[in-house]
């Protein structure tokens, strides 16, 4: 009688995790989808694309960031973080240090080659401006970020 219990606890706590894990990426999924759309109109705006520009565009930008983002997702997958620098013999970081090399190279590689196809479809000073305005966008979602999670400390002070 004990043990049943026992499991049916451990099979509560098992599903309500589970359970948690999928909220938790439901809600990643969703904040993910609205720092994109907000990244979207950021762009849009200060390129200020006439209609047959962003016709021609976006599809060129999405297969743009789906390469960047594929390349950023390799390189977390390999990154050497810093606990592991300690252990790590000088083999091991020299072959950490040539992957951060190639990865800033690809980026480059990648920016190149997106820079040509917009340009197609796109002035040169919209070109440069959406290069700008990508920093910009990503500088004010970390100083965002920042900002909430100081809001968040002082809150949690006494």
């Amino acid at each position: 009688m004990r043990r049943s219990y026992l499991c049916l606890f451990f099979l509560v706590l098992a599903a309500t995790q589970v359970n948690f894990t999928r909220l938790k990426a439901q809600n990643n999924a969703r904040a993910l989808q609205r720092i994109e759309a907000l990244k979207i109109a950021y762009i849009s705006q200060r390129l200020n694309l006439t209609p047959e520009e962003a016709e021609k565009f976006w599809p060129i930008y999405n297969q743009y960031e789906q390469e960047m983002n594929a390349a950023r997702q390799q390189h977390r997958q390999q990154q050497l973080n810093a606990q592991h620098l300690a252990s790590a013999t000088d083999a091991q970081v020299n072959e950490a240090l040539n992957d951060e090399l190639a990865y800033e190279q690809q980026l480059v590689d990648i920016r190149k080659k997106y820079r040509q196809q917009f340009e197609r479809v796109l002035p040169p000073r919209k070109v440069a401006l959406l290069f700008v305005a990508e920093r910009e966008f990503t500088n004010q979602l970390i100083n965002q970020l920042k900002e909430r999670q100081q809001r968040r400390r002082l809150q949690q002070k006494p």
